[in-house]
């Protein structure tokens, strides 16, 4: 009889670094910093995550980044997704026809999801398009990652906001 280890079979996820340097930045992106997160805006992690970021980190970075932008970059938003460009400094691209262009312009790409597990693309996206990344303890499930050295990470809302705007006006010390 076979083993259970004789009917697994490990899928590596492989993203293709060339699409993210032959990307040129959107112009959205050029005119003030620019945070992202990119995603199925219709998935409920997704979400929350963007619901989170823009109800309890993004007014404390606008405090200190007056004129940041915060991207939410994804096909299918939600009315709620929506809702979330009602306030100052946020918008929702719905579905776009590439995403690099937006993750190659953005000054920081963040990931902060509150649950969920796997890995998530949007991760190796941000890396491989060689942006700072700032994520919580899930938005580095399922990898090898280690927080605070190929990532930013926090998981409070006060700690997510200071990493944010000491990434954005303070890029090199990372």
């Amino acid at each position: 009889y076979p083993t259970i280890s004789d009917k697994l079979h490990l899928s590596p996820i492989g993203i293709n670094i060339d699409r993210f340097k032959e990307a040129e930045a959107a112009p959205v992106t050029q005119d003030s910093p620019t945070i992202v997160f990119s995603g199925s805006m219709n998935s409920r992690l997704n979400i929350d995550a963007v619901s989170w970021f823009v109800g309890e980190v993004f007014p404390d970075v606008k405090k200190s980044i007056p004129d940041c932008q915060f991207l939410i970059v994804g096909h299918n938003p939600t009315q709620e997704v929506k809702q979330l460009a009602t306030v100052e400094g946020v918008k929702v691209t719905g579905r776009v026809e590439k995403t690099e262009p937006y993750i190659v312009g953005a000054d920081l790409v963040v990931i902060p999801p509150r649950g969920g597990a796997g890995v998530k693309i949007k991760l190796l996206e941000g890396l491989a398009a060689e942006k700072l990344v700032l994520t919580t303890d899930y938005g580095i499930s399922g990898t090898e990652i280690t927080p605070g050295e190929e990532v930013l990470h926090a998981n409070t809302e006060s700690t997510f906001a200071q990493k944010a705007i000491s990434a954005i006006n303070s890029p090199d010390d990372y």
